[in-house]
């Protein structure tokens, strides 16, 4: 797929759908997880992502919930509740002629989907979360993940700005946190499991 002229894109890395391109649109609205930062992610959980139901939260334009796809994951949940964006990720989904049975859109706010049933029928979880760097979207994220304490997430990973303040956990444990520019990434585990 090739990118529409004044429409930006970025290609999928690795996996059943490298080099395809996705379109999102331009403007403040939307900052995509850039390839170095997928790149990173991807090189850290590859080994525990084949089978995996992956959680794309603020998902965009599905840079992140596509790149699991295309990598082994066998089913992606994608969250973004704003309307513009949800249609680039539909179109998206479609170019990249993924089966619709992989997948499945909410377009919902991250606060409204994350119910105490909202990831029970998966036995593996591995969830992804890349909210505005303004504000304190990042930090909510991590309460609300900890305060519930779902039992089948085996990994929360939080893309984020600023650094998070992680002290005080009772269901999760920080496990590693590294820096790509102006993005973070940092990996939660159930806490007693981290490695």
């Amino acid at each position: 797929m090739v990118a529409q002229r004044g429409i930006p894109a970025l290609n999928i890395i690795a996996g059943e759908f490298r080099g395809r391109a996705l379109r999102y649109p331009e403007g403040r609205i939307l900052r995509p997880t850039m390839q170095r930062t997928r790149e990173a992610l991807f090189s850290s959980i590859e080994a525990e992502l084949h089978g995996v139901s992956f959680f794309d939260l603020y998902a965009g334009a599905g840079s992140v919930g596509i790149e699991a796809l295309s990598r082994g994951a066998s089913t992606v949940s994608f969250v973004e509740n704003n309307s513009d964006t949800v249609r680039f990720l539909r179109e998206n989904l479609v170019a990249c002629a993924i089966d619709p049975s992989q997948y499945d859109v909410h377009a919902v706010t991250v606060e409204a989907f994350l119910t105490p049933e909202a990831l029970g029928g998966c036995d593996d979880v591995i969830v992804f979360a890349d909210p505005p760097y303004d504000g304190a979207g990042a930090a909510n994220v991590l309460e609300l993940f900890d305060r519930t304490a779902y039992p089948n997430v085996k990994l929360l990973v939080i893309e984020h700005g600023k650094p998070l303040g992680e002290t005080g956990l009772l269901h999760l444990e920080l496990t590693k946190s590294k820096r790509y520019g102006d993005a973070r990434l940092s990996y939660f585990s159930p806490a007693g499991e981290g490695k």
